[in-house]
């Protein structure tokens, strides 16, 4: 078992070192004087953590039956109300 975890560790310092190596590269100018251009690979950030923007959904009319109850609903409250006084 400690031989592997060795191995594995060996392992990672050799992509580590090959990962830095390439990340490190830079891309050369065609005019000698000028100097390189800048990074050949750009380190990716992954994906962002923006909120993602929708349209609202649209507005559903109600059916005329449910507007029916309501009305009667309103209205036996209403009923009630007065009854009450």
């Amino acid at each position: 078992m400690g031989s592997w975890i060795k191995g594995l560790a060996a392992g990672h310092r050799r992509f580590a070192e090959r990962l830095a190596d390439r990340q490190s590269t830079t891309v050369p100018s065609q005019d000698l004087g000028y100097g390189d251009l800048g990074v050949s690979f750009s380190v990716w950030a992954g994906p962002g953590r923006d909120a993602i923007l929708q349209p609202p959904k649209p507005e559903i009319p109600p059916s005329p039956q449910i507007l029916q109850r309501v009305m009667d609903r309103e209205a036996d409250w209403e009923a009630d109300w007065e009854a009450a006084d």
